[in-house]
Order: C-alpha cells, then sequence, then structure tokens
C-alpha cells in the first residue's frame, strides 16, 4: 500500500515559491490555528532561495484590519508577501470568509450547473454561488489554445490566476477500427445489450464508463458492471449455449457534491436537497 500511496503523499512545493517569486508577486497564507502553525511556514519560508530573503525578513510585520477588528498579520517585500490569518485554521478561507474574500469567476460552456443531475439541485447550487457572490457565466467560455483574456461571448476578464476544469473524455477513438468500432454511438459510447454483452457479439462483455447506458458515470456503477460481467463469464464458461444470463439494472442517479466545508447538494431517487453535510 505504501508504493502504491507514495504519489499521494505531501510534498514540499518551496521548489515552486523560489521559481515563481522571481518572476511574479507571490503569497503565502495560513490559518493562525492551523495544526501547521504559523511557526512552521516561517521555518521552510527561512530556507527558501531567494535574493530578496535577507530584506524581507529584515521588514517589519504589520497589523492587518478589516475595519476595527484585527484580520491577521502581514510581512511583505518586493514579490513576497506573507499573511498569517487570525482567529483561522487550515480552511482559512472559510473560517475567516470576511477577511478572505476573493472574486471568483466561473465560465460555463453549459446552460447550467452540474448538468448530470436534476435541474432543481443545479438551481440550488447556483443559488449557493450567487451567496458567495461568485459570478458565473453560462454558454460561454475562453479558447484554451490561446487562453486570453476575452471570451467568446466577447467579455473581458481579468485575472490573477484560472482553473482549467474540462473534465475526462472518453479515449475510444482508437477502437473505431477495430472489431468492436461499429458498435459505438456518436459520444464514443460502446452498445451493449442488458447482459453487458458487446451488440450483436456474444462472448464479448464490457464494463465501465465506455457503456452506453444512461445513467452517472460512477465509481459504484462500475462495481455493479463488473459483478454483472464476472456472473455471465462463469456462466458461460460453463456452458456455452447458456441463454439465461445475468441482467443488469441500471443504477438510479444518485450524487453528492460538497459545496464548502458544510453545505452539500445531493440527489436521491426520492428528491434533491441543499443543506448540511450528511456525516458518515
Amino acid at each position: 500500500m505504501e508504493s502504491r500511496m507514495s504519489a499521494d503523499y505531501m510534498k514540499s512545493m518551496k521548489w515552486k515559491v523560489e521559481m515563481l517569486v522571481k518572476w511574479m508577486p507571490v503569497l503565502v497564507y495560513q490559518g493562525q490555528f492551523d495544526l501547521g502553525f504559523a511557526v512552521s511556514v516561517e521555518e521552510w519560508l527561512r530556507s527558501v532561495d531567494w535574493s530578496g530573503m535577507s530584506e524581507f525578513w529584515r521588514t517589519e510585520r504589520k497589523v492587518w484590519k478589516v475595519g476595527t477588528v484585527v484580520a491577521g498579520y502581514i510581512r511583505s517585500h518586493s514579490n513576497l508577501t506573507n499573511v498569517v490569518v487570525a482567529r483561522a485554521g487550515h480552511e482559512a478561507a472559510v473560517d475567516q470568509r470576511g477577511s478572505c474574500q476573493k472574486k471568483v469567476i466561473l465560465l460555463h460552456s453549459g446552460p447550467r450547473l452540474l448538468g448530470f443531475v436534476e435541474e432543481k439541485a443545479s438551481r440550488q447550487s447556483l443559488a449557493w454561488m450567487n451567496l458567495h457572490k461568485v459570478q458565473v457565466h453560462f454558454n460561454d467560455l475562453i479558447d484554451l489554445n490561446v487562453l486570453t483574456e476575452t471570451t467568446t461571448s466577447g467579455k473581458t476578464i481579468h485575472a490573477n490566476c484560472h482553473f482549467v476544469c474540462i473534465g475526462k473524455k472518453l479515449r475510444s477513438s482508437r477502437m473505431k477500427d477495430s472489431a468492436i468500432g461499429g458498435v459505438m454511438d456518436e459520444r464514443g459510447h460502446i452498445r451493449v445489450d442488458s447482459n453487458l454483452r458487446v451488440e450483436g457479439i456474444t462472448n464479448v462483455f464490457v464494463a465501465g464508463d465506455i457503456i452506453n447506458v444512461k445513467e452517472l458515470k460512477q465509481g459504484m456503477c462500475a462495481r455493479k458492471h463488473a459483478q454483472v460481467v464476472t456472473e455471465n463469464i462463469k456462466k458461460l464458461s460453463k456452458d456455452l449455449n447458456k441463454t439465461k444470463l445475468s441482467s443488469y439494472k441500471e443504477n438510479p442517479d444518485m450524487a453528492l457534491i460538497t459545496l464548502e466545508r458544510n453545505t452539500t447538494v445531493g440527489q436521491f431517487p426520492f428528491g434533491e436537497f441543499c443543506g448540511p453535510k450528511l456525516q458518515a
């Protein structure tokens, strides 16, 4: 397990700070009550290889206030700024949302959020974003090949950073020239029958996201696919002429989407909800 999970262990990002601070402003912030404590952040900052580091530590730390309330403490020189957010833990932007306000703009190429769930859950998610002052623009996007500040609809958006979230697309095009290429639909899914056999081929089964079963593409569904496929392969291995095979029943759409630490949008067969996160 250690070898399998080693890629997910926390790794130092100090080298990125050292690279970026030479060319652009860098903000390092942490909550006052984070488990790592402000002291540990200062410790690794002291080892950063940057020409302005000595002057940074000679700069006086200042009190940062929002109105009359102490919001934190700031030390800044040239391209490097370190902020300790008062009365905040590991998720400083959530614990002290008033102090850590961030302007977020979401460009969505579709007509609504969370297109894979019912419209009510989508509306609830949008309402939550509006409440937290997230600007959402639908049917709009930026050319990923150019990454300009002008959207396809002509809007100009100025941003300090951007995140590209395009989901995972099926990589099944290489199968078009194979024996099963003729049973692929326009989206690249393989058409299967109720026993999860490739249409027209009695001894080839398929499971996972690539099949054209109309349900959310989730791991728990793939597990049920595998169970049906395994049962049917066992049956055919004993009797190739067996006609009564196990059938797969489409899984009802169920999803939980976390909006923040204690808020979740959920969709279940009996309805949708938006509220406190369900506790395990």
